[in-house]
């Protein structure tokens, strides 16, 4: 069971800190633009359609869109932290 929860843990920091899935299906949703390092990971949740459960009202606060910066490259978009 601990390796089954472990895995699982994983798989979901993987899909939202390293992926940034549900970013990009917000910024699909939303029509926003997608940077072309991620546009591949973007083709894929596309493709998932129906399959892509949507984002719970309480994390209705993730952003939906990009923005880079020379430090870290392209980051998820977090306004409400400020500029």
């Amino acid at each position: 069971m601990n390796s089954t929860l472990e895995a699982m843990a994983q798989a979901l920091f993987k899909s939202w800190f390293v992926d940034f899935d549900p970013v990009i299906d917000k910024a699909l949703a939303a029509g926003n633009p997608i940077p072309k390092p991620l546009q591949a990971r973007a083709e894929i949740r596309k493709t998932l359609g129906d399959q892509r459960k949507p984002i719970p009202d309480d994390q209705q606060l993730l952003p939906n869109h990009f923005v880079h910066t020379d430090e870290m490259g392209w980051v998820r978009y977090f306004g409400w932290l400020g500029d």
